[in-house]
């Protein structure tokens, strides 16, 4: 249950934001609609106990796991320092004091606002972005551009996305971000606080360095440019000046992953955009991404989508001009 400061928020409360978004319907259209979502939402997370079951279940990482995730040990529950990032004022306060009893929360309602809370290098260890009304392709865009927006400042900082189930295509757009997991907008207080644990930064884990952090984007240009041929692990080291191991212990705490997710996301970004934006047949799509086969690039993709590229094509609306093979 997702409670306000010491209480759900009451229904009053939402009554008074319907009646707003009437009024405000010429200058929006989707506030009404807005409305109705967080209406709905609060009835979900106002009902039962903290730490109640949740109806749709654990958070949904990238990688969608073959088997729930065991909740952490009781010992690993320390409190963290989060950043929770909402543009919606009702729903960035609903996802703040959900978790404000287990970890210390900032709030801010964009990137900028984000980018101030952070210039006096007090970091936090984990951002909760609330991206809700994704039927909208509006919505949609600026979710993405979010995540890309705090991963072009922050690349080693870990994401959760709380709100509506993204789209396939949404899914993509979220690869080579620092997004770690999607929580479903109905989740528990007790669920959230825990995915929070989960995926946060160690305390007391040192930021990267601002001439490490760019050394390694200087190895995404590198990699970005050579998607079918990567350099070799030496030669990527050789270009930041540094030895093999510290180039791979260096590049995991900048880019969040090792250097083989990367690039195997990168690959899946570039099929993905292949599958929205061309005609191009499967076999010719997973060559020109890197990988050595169609079945290599089935099986790294359902791995990492949960469907197949025929399904991806099928299901995503991103662009009319796709079909599949």
């Amino acid at each position: 249950m997702l409670a306000t400061r010491g209480a759900c928020v009451g229904q009053h409360a939402f009554r008074a934001l319907i009646a707003r978004s009437r009024v405000n319907k010429a200058r929006s259209g989707s506030l009404c609609a807005r409305a109705r979502i967080i209406t709905a939402t609060s009835a979900r997370l106002c009902r039962g106990p903290i730490g109640g079951a949740s109806d749709s279940g654990d958070a949904e990482t990238l990688s969608p796991p073959s088997a729930p995730s065991p909740p952490p040990a009781p010992d690993s529950f320390s409190r963290r320092s989060v950043l929770v990032l909402a543009a919606d004022d009702v729903m960035r306060s609903l996802i703040a004091d959900a978790i404000r009893g287990q970890h210390d929360i900032a709030e801010a309602s964009d990137v900028s606002g984000a980018l101030q809370i952070t210039a006096d290098a007090k970091y936090p260890d984990v951002i909760v972005a609330g991206c809700f009304t994704l039927d909208d392709s509006r919505a949609v865009a600026a979710c993405a551009r979010l995540a890309h927006e705090l991963y072009d400042q922050y690349p080693w900082m870990p994401v959760v996305v709380v709100g509506d189930a993204p789209a396939p295509a949404l899914k993509a757009e979220l690869l080579l971000t620092g997004v770690r997991a999607y929580v479903p907008r109905d989740v528990t207080s007790a669920d959230l606080a825990a995915t929070v644990t989960r995926l946060a930064r160690a305390p007391g884990t040192p930021v990267p360095s601002r001439d490490r952090v760019n050394a390694i984007k200087q190895t995404f240009l590198v990699l970005e440019n050579a998607v079918t041929s990567v350099p070799a692990l030496a030669a990527l080291a050789a270009m930041a000046n540094m030895s093999r191991s510290h180039f791979s212990r260096t590049f995991h705490a900048v880019a969040g992953v090792s250097l083989r997710d990367y690039v195997r996301d990168l690959r899946l970004k570039r099929a993905q955009h292949l599958m929205r934006a061309s005609r191009l047949s499967l076999t010719a799509i997973a060559t020109a991404s890197g990988f050595y086969d169609l079945p290599h690039f089935n099986k790294t993709f359902r791995q990492r989508f949960g469907m197949s590229p025929t399904q991806f094509r099928l299901t995503s609306t991103a662009s009319p001009s796709t079909t599949s093979s």
